[in-house]
């Protein structure tokens, strides 16, 4: 039997510190306002804090939030050297 050696994709992440900045930028004082602001739980901004990789509820509540920056700045997807730190 063959094995196939395919690699698992790097999880995209969420540049924290550019949302913490875009927040602090807009006078967005904490997650709740934010959830507040987008019309989404407190929670999503919270788990995502902790996840490793954004839900899709967090991508859309920071697209919303922000639209005006781009998807590209708000997440990344690490090379694999960094995702293995």
């Amino acid at each position: 039997m063959q094995t196939c050696n395919i690699r698992k994709p790097s999880p995209i992440r969420t540049n924290w510190s550019l949302v913490d900045r875009l927040m602090e930028e807009r006078g967005i004082r904490n997650d709740a306002a934010l959830a507040e602001l987008v019309g989404t739980s407190a929670s999503t901004f919270s788990r995502g804090r902790r996840a490793e990789k954004p839900t899709p509820a967090l991508m859309l509540a920071l697209r919303a939030a922000f639209p005006d920056v781009s998807l590209d700045e708000l997440f990344s997807i690490p090379d694999d050297a960094e995702a293995a730190a």
